[in-house]
């Protein structure tokens, strides 16, 4: 896989989680998805090209687990498989979670930021927002920019 963009989805409740880059796409992509912190991601399961979408993909995971974490890991083929779009996500709708809010409070305040410098410097573990394998001041922007109340 080349080229690739992460994003995280947290399950709430228990049910289906589909990732669908058919058609939303302009390039050859995969998709992995994986369960686990960043210091020990686990493959769950992965597709690389679904009938009927020009290179394109879609996966569903079934069942997905009430309260995991699963990291979506979208790339090209090959290094010359990049272009531009949009991904498709869809999972159980109940809201549970909101990013930032590593003490799952329902605010992201003052003790995320603390609890984010608690790990400061670490190459992984719960402070590690973005998942990048890093604990530091992109995962403290992070706090930040969803400062203030979880609720809509």
């Amino acid at each position: 896989m080349s080229k690739d963009i992460w994003l995280s989805y947290y399950a709430c409740q228990s049910g289906e989680l589909l990732i669908d880059t058919c058609g939303l796409v302009d390039f050859d992509t995969d998709i992995v998805v994986y369960k686990g912190g960043c210091c020990n991601l686990e493959q769950i399961d992965c597709n690389g090209d679904t009938v009927g979408c020009s290179g394109n993909t879609v996966l569903t995971i079934s069942p997905i687990e009430e309260g995991v974490e699963y990291f979506i890991r979208i790339g090209g083929v090959n290094e010359m498989s990049y272009g531009t779009g949009s991904v498709y996500v869809e999972g159980p709708s109940q809201e549970c979670y909101c990013f930032g809010d590593v003490d799952y409070n329902g605010q992201v305040n003052v003790g995320d930021l603390l609890y984010v410098i608690g790990y400061w410097g670490s190459d992984c573990g719960d402070g590690d927002i973005n998942a990048d394998g890093m604990v530091d001041v992109v995962d403290l922007l992070a706090v930040i920019g969803s400062w203030g109340s979880c609720e809509n």
